[in-house]
């Protein structure tokens, strides 16, 4: 094997060369240590947050408008987040049972707000009306409004002219209106006093009543 070559005496030696390693700087790291920190915990939240379960009120069986609500046809359930479906959060679960049911209940669907109220008193009764244009407000009356029964001139053409004596008669809604095919009356089932029943429904032959929704107390 031969010698290295030796360099001519008074020529310079060239130092030896590599690949150099940048320097990092600390404050560098630790801004990107905070990125990381802070990235990690932005994905956590959101995930978190379309993970977010809540226990609800579910109904297991059928119960129709009017009828009272019983333990067993209840029960709770986890749904996750959904935006503009009201619901009732199951701790209130025991607050369900004995009112009644304000519209139908079918089974599997969510309780909201409103769906259930005090049960009718047993010295009440359900009176159906008929009512002209006019005789009633345009705005929604779902069942549990508060209403109050105006007696009123009858408006039948040939009717005596003189009003009825009596003070209004305060009533609930059971049956929200509907239109009539005629397109100039509605019909609505009302709750009243037992006592007050047989004259609403005199009162409603002879075209004699007007339908006030009672304000809010």
């Amino acid at each position: 094997m031969s010698p290295a070559p030796t360099p001519p005496p008074g020529s310079a030696i060239a130092p030896a060369t590599g690949p150099l390693r940048a320097r990092r700087s600390p404050r560098l790291v630790a801004v990107g240590v905070l990125l990381a920190a802070l990235g990690g915990l932005g994905v956590g939240t959101a995930w978190s947050q379309s993970t977010e379960s809540n226990s609800v009120v579910v109904m297991v069986r059928d119960v129709a408008r009017g009828e009272v609500i019983e333990a067993g046809d209840l029960a709770s359930s986890t749904i996750g987040q959904a935006p503009g479906v009201k619901t009732i959060p199951a701790s209130q679960i025991n607050d369900l049972v004995g009112k009644q049911a304000l519209t139908d209940l079918p089974a599997g669907s969510l309780v909201g707000p409103g769906s259930a109220g005090q049960p009718e008193s047993e010295d009440a009764a359900v009176v159906g009306l008929r009512l002209g244009a006019g005789r009633l407000p345009q705005e929604a009356m779902p069942a549990g409004t508060r209403v109050l029964l105006v007696p009123v001139a009858s408006g039948k053409a040939g009717a005596s002219g003189d009003e009825p004596a009596g003070e209004p008669i305060e009533a609930v809604v059971v049956t929200a209106p509907s239109e009539l095919q005629d397109g100039t009356s509605w019909v609505v089932d009302v709750q009243v006093d037992e006592g007050d029943a047989v004259r609403v429904a005199q009162l409603a032959a002879a075209d004699q009543l007007v339908l006030l929704k009672r304000p809010r107390s």
